[in-house]
Order: C-alpha cells, then structure tokens, then sequence
C-alpha cells in the first residue's frame, strides 16, 4: 500500500520539528513577561503563561491542554540544542525506516504520556518542559526495531549507542538534578510498546510496516490537538501577563497591622495591584494626603484591564467606597454619593454597605 506520508532518508519529519521547536524557542523571548537568566532562560511566569506543565493546573484545574504545549517549549537554549541533537539523532535512525507518520506518532505519543507521568510522579511545585518524552519514545522504539538487523556487528553497535542514550536518562541518579526522569520513563514505555506491536505488523520480506493509515490519521489528530492546544495557551495569556503584576498570594499581607507596615514596599513593587494601592491609598489617608489617596484609587479604578481580567466586581466596589469616603472627607458628597450608586443598588457584602449607609450614602437597608 502506498504511504501516505512517503519515507525518505533525509529526516525531513525531525528536522521540521526542530524548525518547530526552535521557532517556540523564539516565542518564548518574544512573549516574555519576565527578564530571561543564563542562556536565554525564560522565567518560570513566561513558561507557565506559554503552556509549561504544572501538575496542580493540569491535573486540578483541567488544562490538559499542557500535555501538548509543554514537549515544544524549553527551558534555555543549551536544553534546546540537547534535544534538537537527540531529535536529529533520532530522525536519521528512525524515520526513514518507518515513514514520516509512524515517527510523528511515536514522538507525540510520547510526549503526551510522558507529560501525564510527569504531573503524577513528580512533586506538585515542579513545573516542567520540553521535547525529552517524545524524544525517549523514538530512541526506545528505535531500539527495539533494531532487533529487526541482522545479529552481528553494526546491530550491537546500533544497540550500545542507544543503550547509552537512554540508560543515563532514565536511571534514577538523574533525578537529584533538573531531569524530568519521569517524563522519560514515560516517554520509554511508551516507545518499547508502539515498537514491539510496529514489529508484529512487519513481515520480514516488507521494507516498512504494513498500514500507515492509522498512523497518519494520528499524525493529523495530533497536530490539530496541539495546535487547538496553544490557541487555549493564546486565549490565556493576556491573563498570565497581568497576573505576573500582582502580588503572591504568600507575601499578601494577612491582617491591618502588616498591610499598613507593608504598603510602601509592595506599591513600589507591584504599582498595578489593585491591593497595593488600596493598602497605599490608606496609610496616604491616614496621614492626611487625602490628595495622593484620591490620586491612587483613581488610578486603580482606571486600570481596567487588571480589574476586569483578574478581580471580582467586589474589589472594584471597594476601590469606590474607599475612594467615596475619600470624595466625603474632601467636601463633595455628590461624586461620593455617584461613586458608590452601584454598590447601594446591586449590594457589594453585608459589612461594605453598612459602612455606606453609616457614610449617608446608601439609603436603603442592607440586604439579607
């Protein structure tokens, strides 16, 4: 049967999606949301904003579609060449054995299971990218397709340099560093199984496999899925952009006394946060700068792209009554009164509009 998508001896399949991975590589600076480190490492926020995997967001909060936008994403540009060299090394073993589809569906397969042991395995801070669980599918399916020479020289010589590969990827010592061992055990696995039943379908007296078609049928799926995947990672980002502004919630301050204590330092660092500038605008108010109060709290009410991606409608309400009390103080009871209408008719929490209507603003009762 004719293949669908011919085999060559030139690797064109590994050598498209090194292009692929590189041009994400590009992207990553091109978006960054954050100053790269040591050779051209984007930030965690970026990674994440990007599709990274985090087990918490994918396993917890249902964005699968990680599992797809991770293997194209890398952490520096040494990890990149690595796993371009191993994708090169790979395609020129593999792919004209096998066809353009078949190797496209080892590394996505891959790469998705490998990404699924990753979220389980590892702890649920770890946030992880790259290519190596498609990658460890193709070698390890390389290796078991290379029963398919004839024993002697050049098949154990072919064998010992895989052999070499993937041992140090796989063995445990290489989770003490920054190798996603359970990526590539994953990405193994499934690599040894999709090799063993190629071999079952492939006559000896047969150059290929029988079949290609459901292998270009998941060649399609694939790429369709991973492109649906970062248009999700595009749909997003804006909100990743911003949030990166905020303040974490570890260092939130927790009661009156820190918030107070800490104003100044987290309006310096974090000028967009609405919080900030209500802790900011507070401490103005209680040494009298009424003035640089109304100043920030307009400018919190102004910034509507951090209020209406990131916050309820119950931080813009707090944002007004502040900056109503603040109007009150200065003598101009009509824009107070104009500031909080919404609240008094549509309810902003039983304690904000009690203090409205003890302000004179609300008139009607509190809701119950």
């Amino acid at each position: 049967m004719k293949e669908m998508f011919p085999h060559s001896p030139f690797p064109r399949a590994a050598l498209a999606l090194v292009a692929v991975l590189s041009g994400v590589f590009v992207c990553e600076h091109l978006l960054a949301i954050e100053d790269s480190g040591p050779w051209l490492a984007p930030s965690i926020k970026t990674l994440l904003a990007l599709g990274a995997l985090h087990a918490p967001l994918t396993l917890h909060q249902g964005e699968w579609h990680r599992l797809l936008t991770a293997p194209f994403l890398h952490a520096d540009l040494i990890h990149l060449a690595l796993n371009a060299l191993a994708l090169a090394f790979a395609g020129m073993l593999l792919e004209h054995r096998i066809g353009v589809a078949r190797f496209l569906t080892l590394f996505y397969a891959g790469a998705v299971v490998g990404g699924i042991a990753s979220a389980l395995l590892n702890p649920a801070d770890v946030v992880t990218v790259g290519a190596s669980g498609g990658i460890m599918g193709l070698l390890a399916a390389a290796f078991v397709i290379s029963f398919r020479q004839p024993p002697g020289p050049e098949r154990r010589a072919l064998q010992w340099n895989l052999a070499m590969i993937l041992a140090p990827a796989l063995a445990p010592l290489a989770a003490t560093t920054q190798v996603d061992v359970a990526a590539h055990g994953g990405g193994a696995f499934v690599g040894l199984v999709m090799g063993m039943l190629l071999l079952r379908r492939w006559p000896p007296e047969r150059t290929m496999p029988r079949d290609c078609k459901p292998a270009a049928l998941l060649t399609v799926l694939g790429t369709v899925a991973a492109l649906g995947a970062f248009v999700l990672v595009a749909r997003n980002f804006e909100s990743y952009r911003l949030a990166v502004q905020l303040i974490p919630n570890d260092i939130l301050p927790r009661t009156d006394q820190e918030a107070d204590s800490q104003a100044e330092k987290l309006i310096r660092l974090y000028p967009r946060d609405p919080r900030a500038r209500m802790m900011m605008a507070r401490v103005l108010i209680n040494h009298d700068d009424l003035t640089g109060a109304e100043s920030l709290l307009r400018e919190g009410l102004a910034d509507r792209d951090i209020l209406a991606t990131l916050f309820t409608r119950d931080t813009e309400w707090k944002l007004r009554a502040m900056l109503a009390s603040v109007r009150l103080e200065q003598g101009d009871r009509a824009e107070a009164r104009l500031l909080t209408r919404e609240i008094c008719i549509k309810g902003g929490g039983h304690t904000l509009r009690l203090l409205l209507i003890t302000y004179g603003l609300c008139e009607q009762a509190p809701l119950q």
